[in-house]
This record gives C-alpha cells, sequence and structure tokens, in this order.
C-alpha cells in the first residue's frame, strides 16, 4: 500500500499480490460421475438438479472430524443420526488465508501456492472419505487466487517473469491451473470430481488488468471442460458482466445491501426483491449468508428471510451458493434441536429449503394501497412482541429526480381504545442496490400494551415538486427492530469514532465547529496526502451529523463533498439524507425520526469525475428538500460500509447561499458490533433484558482505567420522573458497581447541567442485581448523562437503561 493510503476494511491491502510462473502442463477434465440419488428416508423428495445450481462453501478447518465432513454432505435428524438425503449438487473447498496471506489479496509467492495446493488436496482427500463412506458422488471446486499485475515471480527450473506483462501473468494463471488438474487427476480420489474453478478474488479491477486476466484463465478453464465459478460483492466492479468475462456461473454476495444488525442495518425485504430486480433476466444468482451459525434469534431469522425471499422472487431458480460461516454450522449441528435452538432453526430451514420446502415469509402485508399525494393510513392488529413496523416501498419514478418522500406515522391503542401515542420516522435513503427500492421503520408507543395501531404515510410534495407516489411492497413485523422503549437513543464513549480521519473538535458528546462546515475542501479531488487533513471519516459506522443553522431558515437543498476508491475500501457514503426540523433530533441513523413531521431530502450522485491517473473519485452527492421546507436544525445521516470520507457539508437557503457555512453542529454515530467487545449497540440497552448473570452480549462495558460517560438523548423533550442504570456485580470477572460516578442533564433549551451524585444500590426491586438512580429535576429535560470517573482496575457493565415520565 502506498505510504499515504489507508487499510481498507475487508477487500483491500493496496500492494502488488501473488504470483507463480511455470509453463502449462496439459489439463485434462476430470471425468464426471453420476450422482447417486438416494432420497432420505424421512422426506423422499427428489434431490436438487446436478449441475452447480446449490453449490456448499467449505472453509478448510484443521480440527474437523470425519463424522463433521460426513455431516456436510447429509442431513442430520434431532438427535444428531445422519440421513442418507445429499444435501448440496457441488461443494467449493475455501481457506480465506494460506501461511498468513490473505488468498485474494495479498503477495503469494510459489511457496505459498503449494502450500495453498497441499491444503486444497488435503482437504478434498478427507471429503472424498466422507463421501465414500455414505455413498455419495461428489462435485468439486477448488480455489484459484488472484494473480498480481505487478511482481517479478521466481519460478523453480524457469527464473524470473514479470507479471506487469500480461503475457507473463496468463502464464503463471496457467501454470497453477495446470498444476491443480494435474494434481487432481493423480489424487487416487473414488467419490470426487474435479468438476469447477472458484476465482477467489471477489472483484475485478480494469484498472489493474484484470479483465484481461479472467478472460485467458476462464478460456483454460473451459477448454479443460471445468465449470468456472465466481462470487462477488455486491457492488463491486464487473459484477454484473461476469457471463462476458467467461464465468459459467456468477453468484452475487448481497451482505452488504441485506445489512442485519450486524452490519448497522435490518432485516429488509425490500432489498432483496431489489436484488431479483437488479438481476432479473440474467443468469446471475445470490449467496446465502448466514451470520453466528444462526446462534442468536436475530442470525436465524435473517437467514429465513434469504431463504423465503429466494423462493418469492424466483431466485431459488438460479445458481446459488450457501456460505454457512467459516466457523461451519453443519460441523456444529448434531443433536442441537435443544443445546442451541436458533441454530437448529436456521439448519432446519436450509436443509428444508434444500430439499424443496417452503419457507414462510416472516414479514405480514397489510391492507394499505396509498393512492395521489393525499395522506393514506390504515389500521391493523400488532402481533403479540411487535415492537416494530416497517413499510418497504418501491418509487414509481425511475429518475433521479423521481423519489417519493414523506413521513410514516404509527399510532398504538391499547385493549380498551385508547391513544398510547404516536411514532414518526421520515423516508430516507435508498438500496445501494435498486435506487427504487426503500424502506422505513417506526417504533411502536408503549408496545407492552399495544394491540392494534393505524399506521399513516404522509407525502411531503408541495407546488411542482417533481416526486411521485410509491408502490407499496410490504408493511410488515420487525420483531428485532427499534427497541420498544423508543425514547432513548444512546451514545457513549467507547462508541465507534473517526479517530483516523478525526474531526477538529470533539463534537461527539456536543456542539462545536469542525471541518465538515469550514468551507475547506480537497484541492485535486483526492483523499490522500495533505487533502486528508481536511477530511472528517468513518469505517462501517452509521452518521447522524446535527447542524445548528442559528435560526429558522428557508431550505432548498443540500450538497455533501465526498470521495470514492475502490482500491482502498472508501464507498460513497450510504443512505445518505437530511431532514429539516426545529429541535435538533437525537437518532442514529438514516432512518432519522422525529415527534413532528420535518422536511426530508435524499442525496442523489454528481458527475463523479475521476483523480486522473488513480481509481479515485470525487463526488458532490445533492438532495432536494421540498418547496416550503425550512427549520433551524438540519439532521445530514449516511452510513459507510467502507470508509466514507466527508469534505464538506452544505446547506443551501432559497438563494442558493450555503447558511451551514462557520455553522456550529453535533455528530452522534452508532458503532458497528464487535463480538467479544463491550460496545453500546444502539438497541441492548433499551430492549428490557435486565440479566441476573452475566452474558457479555448482554451489556455495554466501560474499563475503568480512564475517564467514560453514558449518554441517553430523548427523541422528544420531557419531565421525566425515574432514570435507572441496571449493573452487574460479577467480581470473579472483574465486574463491580462503580464508587464515584456522577450525572449530568441538559435541559429544553440544549444547555447541560450537573446533576449531582449517582446513588448504587446493591439489590433493585427485590432482585439481587445492582442497580444505579438517578434523581432528575421536575422539568423538561432532553437528555442525560452518567459520568464514570477513573478508577480502579476491572469493569463497570450496564445491561438497561429505564426512564419513566412523571
Amino acid at each position: 500500500m502506498n505510504s499515504h493510503r489507508k487499510p481498507r476494511f475487508r477487500f483491500i491491502k493496496r500492494a502488488a499480490i501473488l504470483a507463480a510462473v511455470l509453463t502449462v502442463s496439459p489439463i485434462l477434465p476430470m471425468a464426471a460421475a453420476e450422482p447417486l440419488r438416494n432420497p432420505m428416508i424421512s422426506l423422499p423428495i427428489p434431490p436438487v438438479a446436478w449441475g452447480w445450481m446449490k453449490t456448499s462453501l467449505i472453509y478448510s478447518n484443521a480440527g474437523r472430524t470425519d463424522r463433521q465432513w460426513q455431516q456436510n454432505l447429509v442431513g442430520v435428524d434431532s438427535s444428531g443420526n445422519l440421513g442418507t438425503y445429499q444435501l448440496f449438487d457441488s461443494y467449493v473447498l475455501l481457506q480465506s488465508s494460506i501461511n498468513g496471506k490473505d488468498l485474494a489479496y495479498s503477495e503469494l509467492n510459489a511457496s505459498d501456492l503449494t502450500a495453498l495446493l497441499d491444503q486444497q488436496f488435503a482437504d478434498a482427500t478427507k471429503l472424498d472419505r466422507a463421501a465414500r463412506s455414505l455413498g455419495q458422488r461428489v462435485q468439486l471446486g477448488l480455489s484459484m487466487p488472484w494473480i498480481s499485475n505487478q511482481m517479478w515471480f521466481d519460478i523453480p527450473g524457469y527464473g524470473s517473469v514479470n507479471t506487469a506483462n500480461p503475457a507473463d501473468r496468463d502464464k503463471v494463471s496457467d501454470w497453477y491451473l495446470g498444476k491443480l488438474i494435474d494434481r487432481a487427476r493423480n489424487a487416487g480420489w473414488t467419490n470426487t470430481s474435479l468438476s469447477a474453478i472458484y476465482y477467489q478474488r471477489e472483484d475485478i479491477i480494469g484498472a489493474r488488468g484484470d479483465p484481461g486476466l479472467v478472460t485467458h484463465m476462464n478460456q483454460t478453464i473451459k477448454a479443460q471442460g471445468l465449470t468456472s465459478v465466481w462470487i462477488p460483492y455486491y457492488d463491486s466492479p464487473n459484477r454484473l458482466n461476469g457471463e462476458a468475462l467467461g464465468f459459467n456461473r456468477v453468484i452475487i454476495q448481497p451482505s452488504y445491501a441485506f445489512k442485519g444488525r450486524e452490519d448497522n442495518g435490518t432485516v429488509t425485504a425490500a432489498r432483496l426483491s431489489a436484488f431479483a430486480e437488479t438481476v432479473k433476466g440474467t443468469n446471475i444468482g445470490m449467496e446465502y449468508e448466514i451470520r453466528e451459525q444462526g446462534g442468536t434469534d436475530y442470525s436465524a431469522a435473517v437467514a429465513h428471510q434469504y431463504l423465503a425471499v429466494s423462493q418469492e422472487t424466483g431466485l431459488d431458480t438460479k445458481p446459488q451458493a450457501f456460505f454457512h460461516g467459516e466457523t461451519n454450522l453443519f460441523d456444529r449441528v448434531s443433536g442441537q434441536s435443544s443445546a442451541a435452538p436458533s441454530m437448529w432453526r436456521a439448519y432446519q430451514d436450509l436443509t428444508g429449503y434444500l430439499r424443496g420446502a417452503r419457507i414462510s415469509n416472516l414479514d405480514r402485508t397489510i391492507n394499505f394501497a396509498p393512492t395521489g399525494i393525499t395522506s393514506q393510513s390504515s389500521t391493523f392488529v400488532l402481533a403479540p412482541g411487535e415492537n416494530t413496523v416497517r413499510l418497504d416501498f418501491k418509487d414509481a419514478g425511475t429518475g433521479s429526480t423521481q423519489r417519493w418522500a414523506g413521513t410514516l406515522g404509527l399510532t398504538s391503542f391499547d385493549a380498551a381504545g385508547k391513544t398510547l401515542g404516536t411514532s414518526y420516522a421520515a423516508t430516507q435513503g435508498f438500496s445501494e442496490l435498486d435506487g427504487t427500492f426503500r424502506s422505513v421503520m417506526v417504533p411502536v408507543a408503549q408496545a407492552n400494551k399495544a394491540v392494534k395501531a393505524t399506521v399513516a404515510i404522509t407525502p411531503a410534495i408541495t407546488g411542482t415538486q417533481n416526486l411521485t407516489q410509491p408502490k407499496l411492497l410490504a408493511s410488515s413485523y420487525e420483531p428485532f427492530g427499534v427497541p420498544s422503549t423508543g425514547q432513548l437513543v444512546f451514545s457513549s464513549s467507547n462508541d465507534e469514532t473517526a479517530a483516523q480521519f478525526s474531526d477538529a473538535v470533539v463534537v461527539t458528546a456536543g456542539w462545536g465547529k469542525g471541518k465538515l462546515t469550514d468551507g475547506t475542501k480537497s484541492t485535486d479531488g483526492s483523499w490522500w496526502g495533505s487533502n486528508a487533513d481536511r477530511l472528517v471519516g468513518w469505517s462501517q459506522a452509521e452518521v447522524t451529523m446535527i447542524i445548528d443553522l442559528g435560526k429558522d431558515t428557508q431550505l432548498s437543498s443540500f450538497n455533501v463533498d465526498t470521495h470514492q476508491d475502490s482500491l482502498a475500501g472508501v464507498s460513497w457514503p450510504n443512505n445518505l439524507a437530511a431532514l429539516a426540523t426545529n429541535i435538533p433530533l437525537g437518532f442514529t441513523g438514516p432512518q432519522t425520526g422525529t415527534a413532528a413531521p420535518g422536511y426530508p431530502a435524499q442525496a442523489f450522485p454528481g458527475q463523479r469525475p475521476a483523480v486522473a491517473g488513480t481509481a479515485a473519485f470525487y463526488d458532490t452527492m445533492s438532495g432536494r428538500f421540498a418547496s416550503g421546507a425550512h427549520g433551524r436544525y438540519v439532521s445530514v445521516s449516511l452510513s459507510a460500509s467502507g470508509w466514507a470520507l466527508l469534505d464538506e457539508v452544505r446547506i443551501l437557503d432559497g438563494t442558493g447561499k450555503n447558511v451551514a457555512q462557520g455553522a456550529s453542529y453535533a455528530l452522534l454515530t452508532k458503532p458497528r458490533s464487535s463480538t467479544g467487545g463491550y460496545r453500546n449497540t444502539g438497541t441492548g440497552l433499551a430492549d428490557g433484558t435486565v440479566p441476573a448473570a452475566f452474558n457479555f452480549s448482554q451489556f455495554t462495558g466501560f474499563e475503568r482505567n480512564r475517564t467514560q460517560w453514558l449518554q441517553a438523548a430523548l427523541t422528544v423533550p420531557a419531565n421525566m420522573a425515574t432514570a435507572r442504570l441496571w449493573l452487574n456485580n460479577d467480581n470473579a470477572r472483574g465486574v463491580s458497581v462503580p464508587k464515584n460516578a456522577t450525572f449530568d442533564w441538559k435541559d429544553a433549551a440544549g444547555v447541560w447541567r450537573a446533576g449531582g451524585p449517582v446513588t448504587v444500590k446493591t439489590a433493585c426491586d427485590g432482585t439481587p442485581i445492582p442497580c444505579a438512580d438517578l434523581s432528575l429535576p421536575n422539568q423538561v429535560i432532553s437528555a442525560f448523562r452518567i459520568n464514570l470517573p477513573q478508577e480502579a482496575g476491572g469493569w463497570t457493565m450496564i445491561s438497561e437503561v429505564t426512564a419513566t415520565r412523571r
């Protein structure tokens, strides 16, 4: 990587990568064996079509037992007994790295490539042994790593070649394929046939000459009668051009479009529908992806929706690959029906789907058909435990100026018909895959009492604004969405911050004048070098920037100057949107809401001029407010799948003047989840769960070796009677209650005031669970903050924050 570049968060390490060169030995196809069609006794449904239509991705695991290899081939029942039904029609053996080097993006030498072949064939021999023991036939695919375009490579017996020369680079590809096929021909497998090559890199970048490389590679593969498989990430270069480049099977990962809670998103059916729309009329398929092997209710629900929407949209008839974790789901299910209920449900969903079972959609369509530009509403019964309603819709318009904007209001009622409250959200942001598909979510007020709700959608259309009415897709139950309390939004000192591209002032806990409104921008469109000092950036985060214009102002549009560089993991911001209000909002994410309808606007890409001689682009993303929009505060929100780097944010009034220049603002960031860490998740502190025993997934934790804080903002300022933090006191784990904590509170005018000490109790409400109570003033407040001073080592752990109105 060049010295001015920051590391890419997942895919890119900007350096020369990979190589190996020898002449190609003759490549001969393996004879394709006929499958043994032995239907499972308990469910005699014909097996899937034979032909790389349902492919399992198995990552290497040195500890995998013979029994676990068998479980990757056939199903097991709830007691762990093996069936006889072969689950997949094909298998790819993978490892993400070799000798500590990434297969797709690191420099591999001849020794590394030999070790890679050794590992693949060791795994293939074990797979063949499992197939033989079960009487199954296996179609096998092995990995083809990326070949660097900028390195010298020494080949034993041949000397050096330079892969900057496309002809030499092709020789490296031919040599590696030849070695792979030659070893397969002499492997001695009895029940396994090598029939495919899987290209492991997930993007094909023109600036690196990759289209030429893969075209030659695929010609070589096809000449041997083999299938060529590629699984790019959803927005990768050339993802829709794979067939033209010679791949037989192109299967796209939708993970960055279908974001689960782990990726700062929601289970959003509209985005899966958008994927189906994007690949309609092509042979491109979708990869199934499961998180945590279905080990939580949420991850099991995400995986369930992949399957249900695949069947509804016809994606199940296209080639599919199944990613079931690098720590493999099929390794772990053996009598799991009692040991891990959510994992077993996910396993039953997947194996049932593979055997032809219908997977029910968890979403629910309600009677709601908006027409014209008038407000529409519909009343429906809430499901038990329903705490959020999500509206998925598709814009009728196709042009970039024809986007629907409006607010979604949800009024809840108890069993006696009494109104419990109304929550609002504004339509903001688009699917990254198809800009016409969008979703909006709104919490159910007092969800624990609510039995019925009325949902109303109000267009923000006035005058001649060229916005169109949406076509409804679904309005549905979202069991794992916005916390049911709905009134508190959290930020804390251990949240994800812009450490590498920090702001000029600390604005995550208050207001300040920073880089985003100082009027300075990139001098040449690049984001590196001295320009980096002008930027504010975040990696894999959700951010809301609340700009104080100083007074109620008529507004026309907003502009954000930002960057993209596919070679460095810098991406255009996702879901970039703005909302004008006359109260400062405390929300953290693109689904910004307000207690009264505001004026939303969405951003659209500009011309995206390229920075000469690089793969970098510079863009002004612009969005228009509806006619008549006004407000003192403008909340600009975005999410970042890689690095989002912003130069400047401008808010234009009716005359086109930038009224944000020099303005103060506050930043609220919602962190990505961190396995094994104790970050504020944005939802766990208000999910109603107060565990007696310590469980890391249910706590937000603070190390005591430094001063820290936890802040709760009210979505609507109110006079709160009480506030409480539920704690933990597990001395064996180094967890204890704080000794000298204090709290502050913010009044309705936004001024922070000292609240005094926090009262810690060792047992609360008849439970052995400790808590900390705050003595809130008898007046309207907009936020409160707990200050945790530096103390002797260990942790303070908080599971829940509760607050009630007077």
